[in-house]
């Protein structure tokens, strides 16, 4: 088995039809910290584990992936694992850019 990745970013609201924009954010995370940027469709057909844990305010939203072995990005570019997009009130931030998302 090759090495897990996780994502997680936050959504302010309990109702699943407001946690889109933070579910795409935890996957462009979790992408960007496996996959070299042309690489993403080595994700096709993959099963990536969902996990939604309420918080005070919303969800708390995380997504992981057990990589096959010898699916590693070793480039210098590589995103340290952590706990995701920070949460600044209502916005999720998005780490590489520095803007601010609406959830």
């Amino acid at each position: 088995m090759g090495k897990q990745y996780r994502a997680t970013t936050e959504a302010n609201s309990r109702n699943p039809q407001d946690w889109g924009r933070a579910m795409a954010w935890a996957m462009s995370d979790l992408s960007t910290q496996a996959l070299a940027d042309d690489s993403h469709e080595r994700l096709f057909g993959e099963d990536l584990v969902l996990r939604v844990s309420p918080t005070d305010e919303g969800v708390e939203i995380t997504l992981t992936w057990d990589a096959p072995e010898g699916v590693e990005r070793t480039d210098t570019g590589a995103i340290p694992m952590g706990s995701g997009h920070g949460r600044d009130d209502d916005d999720v931030v998005d780490p590489e850019e520095g803007a601010a998302h609406p959830t």
